[in-house]
């Protein structure tokens, strides 16, 4: 009897794990949000707001399309891997698409930038590259790098050989 309960909560445990969303969370600003061109730009007009915000609408659909489609091919392929045997005829065109996709994602996210330049004085343009660069510069500066296991060792002898 405990045994039995023992693998049903084992069950239930593990399946509230995988139900769980894969998605890792993201700041304020992920590399796959349009940047927020009205709060980077002081002085746009009500014209530009408008233009920008059809713009990256527009875009955040497509991008939003692609990704759906992203995640279905990415499912397949899991589903593939979980198969014996040899799944090379199915899985490398689902590769090849897979990388499709993304780079369709790229584009489309250029082709939105591209748009709001348009859309933006030459005054403009440059504030926003430059709040664009001091955003990037804020989260690489937040962003520290992970040392490996082997790196902190290194240190440390190095840290105990200079004390001694």
């Amino acid at each position: 009897m405990k045994r039995t309960i023992a693998i049903v909560l084992t069950l239930l445990f593990s399946m509230t794990l995988f139900a769980q969303s894969a998605k890792p969370f993201r700041g304020p600003m992920s590399k796959d949000d349009p940047p927020k061109v009205e709060k980077m730009v002081s002085n746009l007009t009500a014209m530009q707001k408008k233009r920008i915000e059809s713009i990256t609408e527009k875009s955040k659909k497509e991008v939003s399309k692609l990704k759906n489609e992203l995640e279905s091919v990415r499912t397949q392929i899991c589903g593939l891997h979980a198969k014996e045997g040899d799944q090379s005829a199915t899985l490398f065109p689902l590769f090849d698409r897979e990388s499709e996709l993304m780079a369709e994602i790229s584009k489309e996210m250029y082709r939105c930038r591209l748009q709001i330049d348009e859309v933006l004085t030459p005054e403009q343009l440059k504030e926003f590259r430059n709040s664009l660069e001091a955003e990037r510069k804020k989260q690489i500066k937040n962003k520290q790098p992970r040392m490996r296991l082997d790196e902190k060792h290194k240190i440390s002898v190095k840290n105990n050989t200079e004390k001694e």
